[in-house]
């Protein structure tokens, strides 16, 4: 799901690409709305932790994590290029164009494997659900 803002900046940076400080200005709020997501599904994931450890394994944990927080940071230097290509003028602004585009094109390629990793620990081979734990976190009690 935090694919879609992500998308949707990548979108509208191309679409935009050196175009409007409002254009650059919308993309990063998208990224901003990602990086939020992203902050909100870490913690969700430090909540379920001890619950899901047994079930999946404390490394598919781990790695998922490492993953996640790689993503979460690459979001938010994203966010930040995206700011700065807003302001950029002159040379600085087609540098600014290419950085926000790769940081965006590298948050979104990050994305992926994180959220399958996360879908594979809940539904696919190292299912959570088998254990008792319900999409809500709270289990079978």
């Amino acid at each position: 799901m935090l694919a879609v803002p992500l998308a949707l900046g990548v979108l509208v940076l191309v679409v935009g690409f050196g175009v409007t400080r409002r254009a650059w200005l919308l993309a990063a709020g998208l990224q901003l709305v990602a990086l939020l997501g992203a902050g909100v599904a870490l913690r969700s994931g430090e909540d379920l932790e001890e619950r899901v450890e047994d079930a999946v394994g404390e490394r598919a944990i781990h790695e998922h994590e490492e993953q996640a927080e790689a993503f979460a940071a690459t979001l938010a230097v994203s966010t930040l290029l995206f700011v700065a290509a807003a302001f950029a003028n002159g040379r600085l602004a087609r540098l600014g164009d290419v950085g926000a585009l790769g940081g965006a094109g590298l948050a979104l390629a990050m994305a992926l494997p994180t959220g399958h990793s996360g879908g594979e620990m809940v539904w696919g081979e190292l299912p959570a659900a088998s254990e008792g734990v319900t999409r809500d976190g709270r289990g079978d009690e």
